[in-house]
This record gives structure tokens, sequence and C-alpha cells, in this order.
């Protein structure tokens, strides 16, 4: 199945979202080779593979269109957890800890406006600093669909999820 659309809310907090986004990048002159809008040819590709690889989207979808907000509610149980929970800046600081023990590579940004970026972790946590926490729903994802970290405004932490390890003995 293919998603061909997303809900989310209303269109100008959408593009408000993308213009907040723009001018933090602007503002605090970030490289655009480090960090990016990515191409919107490839959005349905980037989300798709994200709710097929985390979710149990199926259920959910109403005519080949999905809501990005709340995904953490349909992941799939092979997942491990880490909560990281605090102030926004402390659980800024601990994820790209996380992240950057396991690339040193771009990964994705998918936010629940719609909108997909790529960049290098410090790139995006430095934007995501700038945002004084008034993000609905984000995802970060690693380009091989191997961890996310997951931030949900209600929840008001971020949670790493990776795959499981199985132990054979």
């Amino acid at each position: 199945m293919k998603v061909t659309s997303i809900i989310n809310s209303e269109e100008s907090e959408r593009n408000n979202m993308r213009l907040q986004i723009e001018n933090i990048i602007k503002s605090c002159e970030i490289d655009r080779t480090r960090f990016y809008e990515y191409s919107k040819m490839g959005y349905s590709k980037v989300i798709t593979r994200f709710l097929y690889t985390f979710t149990d989207f199926k259920k959910d979808v109403k005519n080949d269109t999905i809501c990005l907000d709340y995904c953490f509610l349909r992941f799939r149980k092979k997942w491990e957890k880490l909560v990281i929970s605090g102030y926004w800046a402390d659980m800024i600081c601990k994820t790209r800890e996380y992240v950057i023990e396991k690339t040193d590579g771009k990964v994705f940004l998918i936010l629940s406006q719609g909108w997909v970026y790529e960049g290098f972790i410090d790139e995006i946590m430095k934007v995501l600093g700038e945002t004084d926490n008034n993000l609905n729903d984000f995802y970060i994802v690693s380009p091989k669909y191997e961890w996310l970290a997951a931030y949900c405004d209600d929840g008001d932490a971020i949670v790493i999820y990776e795959k499981r390890q199985v132990l054979y003995g």
C-alpha cells in the first residue's frame, strides 16, 4: 500500500512549521549541505518505509491517507525502548549523544506536519533546540531504518526504539 497523503493539523500550521525551520536555518547559519529539506519527490518513500518498518499502520489507513501524529501508539512490539525525559535542552543533548554513537552520517527528521528533512545530528539538534519545544511529534530515523528517536509533545519525552536483541543459549 502506498501512502498518498498525510492528515495533519491545519495547513497554515504545517506551513508555519516549515517557515520556522527555514528561519532557524538562516538565523543560525546552518550549512545547507549538512541539514536540508528532503526532496519532495522522496517524501512518500521515506514516510512509507518509516511506517512499514516501525508501525502497524494498515488498520489506520483510510483512502491511502495516514496521520503522522501519535505514530508511537502503533509502533510494533519488537522494538526495545529507551526513554529520555527531562527539560527540553537535556532531552536534545541526550538524544544527540545516543545518535552519535549509532551513526556519523545523515539521518532523517520526519515532522508530524509531513515535512521530511535530512542531515547530520548536530545540525538537526541545533534546529530542534531553537524551536523551544513547540513541535508536535517528530521522528529521527536512521537511514537504514534500524532505530528511531520519537518525540510526542503530549508525553514530553523522547523515546529511542531499536531492534530487540535476540539471545540464543
